[in-house]
């Protein structure tokens, strides 16, 4: 072999290893890169999933705080209306209650409460106050009754209270007080959610 012969070998060796070790480098390169593309991207998609969970976790915080707060507002909406609504029915109790002060019923109703009153107290000492708007009703109930009846200082809408007076006991049987009780207790809900 000559030497050009020996030259073209060691040239043809040469670039042969070396497309060889280029090939070999480009492999491994291409393979890092490959990996270090897989690794970013399931960085980047976790990365990306947290920040959508975050955002989803925000939303669902966003929301919630604004259907709270309408319903807070739909609550006291209602409240208001409730209100409105009981005192108007409560209005029309009273003048209903006004108009049946006018009745016989309304006497016979008197009445009836005296007895309670003096069967309850049977021989103890007792008191029967009426309402002041009821001062034209006291001669026809002292009469029934047998008793002399006292007018109360308070109005009280109508009906009787009556004082015993050994046993310190008040029976109360006016209007203002059942209307009290009645408007404490009231619920307008409660009759809706039957």
């Amino acid at each position: 072999m000559e030497l050009e012969e020996k030259m073209d070998y060691f040239v043809e060796q040469v670039d042969a290893r070396a497309e060889d070790t280029i090939e070999n480098q480009m492999n491994n390169y291409q393979e890092t890169l490959e990996n270090d593309y897989e690794t970013f991207k399931k960085r980047v998609n976790a990365s990306f999933t947290d920040r959508l969970e975050a955002e989803k976790n925000a939303l669902r915080k966003e929301n919630n705080k604004q259907i709270s707060k309408i319903r807070f507002n739909h609550q006291h909406d209602l409240y208001v209306q409730e209100e409105k609504l009981k005192k108007s029915l409560f209005e029309k109790f009273r003048r209903v209650l006004k108009e049946y002060k006018e009745t016989n019923e309304y006497v016979e109703h008197l009445k009836k409460m005296i007895q309670n009153v003096q069967e309850y107290a049977k021989e103890e000492r007792y008191e029967i106050y009426i309402d002041p708007s009821d001062q034209q009703l006291l001669a026809e109930l002292e009469e029934f009754s047998n008793v002399e009846l006292n007018i109360s200082d308070r109005d009280f809408i109508g009906g009787i209270r009556g004082v015993v007076r050994d046993r310190g006991v008040l029976l109360d049987y006016s209007f203002s007080t059942l209307l009290t009780r009645t408007e404490e207790n009231f619920s307008i809900t409660e009759g809706l959610n039957e």
